[in-house]
């Protein structure tokens, strides 16, 4: 993996630790925590896919809507197209959608299904550790 590829792959390793750190927040602000992790969660998802087509292609997507074609039609992400699908409609509400809410259990899926499988696809293909 070139560095600039790591350099990507690390953002998205830091959205994902920020996810889960505010997915276990107990407090007053735990819904908007929850939000937030939700975002962050997308964000993270947004990085391992730039990773990958940046090492792959030295692409790097314009806007959300040409990343989302790469992901639903190139064959190695296949497999997560769904899950990415999943966390960038979640993370567009949890930023836009007045009253939303996700609860502690769809959060949990979100980051440690969806996002880590997003994730493992992506070291997978690039036969890198994690």
């Amino acid at each position: 993996m070139d560095q600039f590829t790591r350099d990507i792959f690390t953002d998205g390793d830091e959205n994902r630790a920020v996810a889960r750190l505010l997915a276990i927040q107990q407090a007053e602000l735990a819904n908007a925590a929850r939000r937030w992790a939700a975002i962050s969660a997308f964000y993270a998802a947004v990085h391992y896919v730039n990773a990958w087509l940046w090492e792959q292609f030295q692409i790097e997507p314009r806007d959300h809507t040409e990343r989302r074609t790469f992901v639903m039609t190139v064959a190695t992400f296949k497999p997560v197209a769904i899950a990415y699908a999943r966390l960038q409609d979640q993370g567009y509400d949890a930023r836009y959608r007045i009253g939303y809410h996700v609860s502690s259990s769809d959060l949990n899926d979100l980051i440690e299904r969806d996002l880590q499988a997003i994730r493992g696809v992506v070291l997978q293909s690039l036969n890198a550790r994690p």
